[in-house]
């Protein structure tokens, strides 16, 4: 069916009346001044003719027709008779109008036609856009989630670089949160006994939830824990399998995956969304592979700084060795020299420690030696470097400490020690400690003449009697 728009109408409807009003203007011309009336009929009909194809309407031809047929039977009545006698005119402008008639219906039928092509084609034509942009959207998607398992591979090697475990999580949860970029991302961690919440984004993170106060026992970290497996809950609020879960407030879905090292679980990976049913399968698996990969990473952290601290330790005492305490000690230096800051060194010695080897066998001075190193790790400063600088010698680095503070230090050091009772094979030995302090201050000492310095101050206090502290406080 064609459809005509009302805008087509009236410029039609003007067409129209502008065409018979010429026409009827004529034949009033003619009929005033006597004109021939076959010469009104020919240009009328003419005209009529014209604009009958023009508008290609069926329903205009047929209105001009019975128009010209009623302008006959006016002539007729008013007196042209002899226009009615004319039957070869008649006929001819008859024929011309089946002629017309037939041209305007071939042309509507083939319109017809051609619009069902149209329509037909319009509507294949959406379809293919419809499929198009359905594929389009699938192959978009999959170049997202393609971009976002490439992205993993970077993370990877930015974790590998890392050594602590705060900087690998910190790495893992940045970039989690950049790829799934839904809700707040949370990793706890199993540090020492208790799991701490060590990374997350955004920064805002910390605000929001306090490891203190979830039962890591319970609920979906008890189910992680125990399953070893990913959790994926869509709406919190129609979820029963667990009594409690940890969220923050507003929470209505969330995943969350464990982190394993050699099969035990050491932390949880857990992103939060105020929306239900935010995340998807892709996340899920986005998240579990970044566990992995972070699992693998505080492995080989774990590994790596077990090699360093072999390489940095000594094993009998768990103390630094000679050779990295000295680099220490240099670096010590540096710093406060940059920050016009003190800093002291104390050197320490087990008083007559060959003797108590010889006389007592060297299994029982390696336990003094191993119980002395746990005893000054214990008794010092977090921040105070300590090592074993050689035989039955320790010395203590100590940041930021005048000479007078280091001196009250080691005596109580040595008090200390001389109130050691240490048990072997149901025997109780004593030992004591000699101590020499010495004090780098405004470019004073080189490492070097530091450690003379102190090895001085140590020397003193053995050639005074032993079981003393001296400090140097003379020159070079």
């Amino acid at each position: 069916m064609i459809n005509i728009s009302s805008n087509y109408f009236k410029d039609l409807k003007v067409v129209l009346l502008v065409a018979y009003s010429i026409i009827l203007s004529l034949l009033a011309v003619t009929l005033i001044f006597k004109i021939d009336l076959f010469l009104w009929l020919i240009v009328s009909g003419i005209i009529a003719l014209g604009i009958s194809y023009f508008t290609l309407r069926i329903w205009v031809l047929i209105l001009t027709l019975v128009l010209t047929l009623l302008s006959l039977v006016i002539l007729s009545i008013t007196g042209g008779g002899e226009l009615i006698k004319n039957y070869e005119t008649i006929i001819l402008f008859g024929f011309f109008f089946i002629v017309t008639g037939l041209l305007i219906i071939e042309h509507n039928l083939v319109k017809g036609e051609e619009t069902l092509e149209d329509q037909s084609f319009s509507e294949e034509f959406s379809k293919l856009e419809t499929e198009f942009s359905k594929k389009n959207s699938y192959y978009a998607e999959r170049s997202i989630a393609l971009k976002r398992y490439l992205n993993l591979e970077k993370l990877a090697i930015k974790m590998n670089k890392c050594i602590r475990e705060e900087n690998i999580l910190e790495i893992a949860a940045n970039d989690i949160y950049k790829s799934i970029k839904k809700g707040t991302c949370y990793i706890f961690f199993k540090k020492t006994s208790e799991f701490k919440l060590l990374a997350g984004k955004p920064k805002s993170f910390r605000q929001k939830i306090n490891s203190k106060e979830i039962d890591f026992n319970s609920g979906v970290f008890d189910y992680m824990t125990t399953k070893k497996e990913s959790l994926k809950i869509d709406d919190l609020s129609k979820e029963f399998r667990f009594k409690e879960i940890s969220a923050i407030k507003g929470t209505n879905s969330l995943i969350c995956v464990p982190i394993l090292i050699e099969g035990d679980v050491v932390g949880f990976i857990k992103l939060d969304s105020k929306k239900t049913e935010d995340y998807n399968y892709d996340d899920l698996k986005i998240l579990s592979i970044a566990s992995e990969l972070a699992g693998l990473s505080l492995t080989n952290a774990f590994y790596l700084n077990k090699i360093t601290d072999l390489a940095i330790s000594d094993p009998l005492t768990g103390l630094f060795v000679r050779r990295y305490f000295i680099e220490q000690l240099i670096s010590g230096l540096e710093f406060a020299e940059k920050t016009n800051s003190r800093l002291s060194l104390i050197l320490i010695d087990i008083d007559h420690f060959k003797k108590f080897n010889d006389s007592y066998g060297h299994l029982l001075g390696d336990k003094i030696l191993s119980i002395l190193g746990k005893f000054f790790l214990d008794s010092t400063r977090e921040n105070d470097l300590i090592g074993r600088y050689g035989g039955e010698e320790f010395a203590i680095i100590m940041k930021d400490t005048g000479i007078n503070l280091a001196y009250k230090i080691s005596e109580r050091l040595r008090e200390s020690v001389s109130d050691l009772k240490l048990e072997y094979e149901g025997a109780e030995y004593s030992i004591t400690i000699s101590l020499g302090v010495a004090e780098y201050f405004n470019k004073n000492f080189t490492s070097e003449q530091l450690i003379k310095a102190a090895d001085i101050a140590l020397y003193s206090a053995k050639k005074q009697g032993r079981n003393k502290t001296i400090t140097f406080d003379g020159n070079l």
